[in-house]
């Protein structure tokens, strides 16, 4: 296993939609809500206005949420396509990103993506096999909880609980 709880969270170094890099290490000090999704995934955007709710609830007492998009093209999909329509579709799906981060009202700062979709270099270092996916990081950069989807985990109560209680660590 990859990513363990007590264990410090590996760290993700991606771009913003706009291209300025972030690193997920820089964080810490911080609660972290490490959030996988994609603007094609229907369950990960029906839960986005949960994790917003969250969100506007903490993010004055030191939390956030760092939010890696799995958008983009894979490796496999671009053996399909010449260089101008593989251009094509990456930036439609940079497109479709950014849109969903303002339809889904995710305003906070940390949204990224290397555009690979299951390629993602996040995706092989956390061993995400579905999305959506969380892991909640604690201020000392550690993983506090490992790989909830919304079928595990009542997102609203049960991501204000665990949020609180890393906050009063």
């Amino acid at each position: 296993e990859k990513v363990k709880v007590g264990k410090v969270a590996p760290d993700i170094v991606m771009k913003k939609p706009e291209g300025k890099e972030l690193k997920l290490s820089d964080l810490k000090g911080k609660v972290v809500l490490l959030h996988f999704w994609a603007s094609w995934c229907r369950p990960c955007r029906r839960e986005h206005h949960k994790i917003v709710e969250v969100y506007n609830r903490y993010k004055d007492q030191g939390f956030t949420v760092f939010s890696v998009s799995i958008d983009g093209v894979d490796d496999k999909q671009k053996l399909k396509y010449d260089k101008d329509e593989l251009d094509n579709r990456i930036a439609t799906s940079k497109k479709k990103w950014k849109e969903a981060i303002i339809k889904d009202s995710m305003y906070w700062e940390y949204h990224v993506s290397d555009l690979k979709k299951w390629d993602s270099a996040a995706i092989k270092i956390y061993g995400v096999k579905s999305i959506p996916a969380k892991y909640l990081i604690g201020k000392d950069g550690k993983l506090a909880v490992l790989n909830h989807s919304s079928n595990k985990l009542n997102l609203r109560n049960d991501l204000d609980e665990l949020v609180n209680l890393q906050l009063q660590l």
